[in-house]
């Protein structure tokens, strides 16, 4: 049963758990070199809390389907400059081995993302927009597929009932262009089932192009469209389309 209590902790990272709740990283907030995961259910009730077998600093965190976390710190003082290390932690927060997970180079840290695969497992994005790396659930990492290499700069969310992957490409950032971005369905194996478009909203003042979206568990797409100042107290406007089940 989840129990709450007061963490003397500042969270920094925050993870979608597929299975329900989240997954945040959090640093004390006094000299503490500790660093701990944490499980919230979706009542924000805490579920458990692990202390890393490292105190170095977490990177980026992600939940699989199966609601495995893999937790990446910097690993530069283990394995050399450039080099992630990887903790991962099951659904009741037991932690494994540190292992050697990637190596990003002198790209930073800041912008890392883990998101999940069909069934299990986790690719990484590095904060280039290049995917990078694929986990096996509790493996160490490998190569990711050639066909989403071949999509840099995009975000991934499920599809068809998690069977499928909704791979998101942004808007062109200028008015160069068609003011849209788009969807791609794709199978695991790589296979192209389709691609949507849809519409953006062209920003009167600079001509930039908004058309940011994101995928819902249920196959709703959801579009968020142009913020516009109210031109009073400083306050701000934005409109938001979407598609109900759009891709079910």
């Amino acid at each position: 049963m989840g129990s709450t209590r007061t963490i003397n902790a500042v969270f920094v990272l925050v993870a979608i758990d597929p299975l329900g709740g989240v997954v945040v990283s959090s640093v004390p907030r006094d000299s503490s070199p500790t660093r701990a995961i944490a499980a919230y259910d979706d009542r924000a009730r805490l579920r458990w809390r692990t202390e890393l077998p490292s105190s170095d600093a977490i990177v980026a965190v992600g939940v699989d389907r199966q609601g495995n976390t893999l937790a990446l710190v910097d690993g530069s003082s283990r394995y050399g400059s450039g080099k992630l290390a990887g903790v991962w932690l099951d659904h009741s927060g037991r932690a494994g081995s540190v292992f050697e997970a990637a190596d990003i180079g002198d790209s930073p840290r800041g912008a890392l993302l883990l998101t999940p695969r069909v069934e299990s497992g986790l690719f990484l994005r590095r904060s280039d927009g290049a995917w990078i790396r694929q986990f096996d659930a509790f493996g160490p990492g490998q190569p990711p597929p050639s066909w989403l290499e071949a999509r840099a700069s995009t975000t991934l969310h499920m599809a068809r009932g998690g069977r499928a992957y909704a791979v998101i490409s942004p808007p062109p950032p200028t008015s160069g262009g068609a003011c849209q971005a788009t969807i791609e369905v794709v199978a695991p194996s790589g296979k192209t089932c389709g691609t949507a478009v849809f519409p953006g909203e062209q920003n009167a003042f600079n001509g930039f192009c908004t058309a940011s979206l994101t995928v819902g568990y249920d196959g709703t797409v959801i579009e968020k469209l142009d913020e516009r100042s109210t031109g009073a107290g400083g306050g701000r406007v934005c409109g938001f389309s979407w598609w109900t089940g759009f891709l079910q």
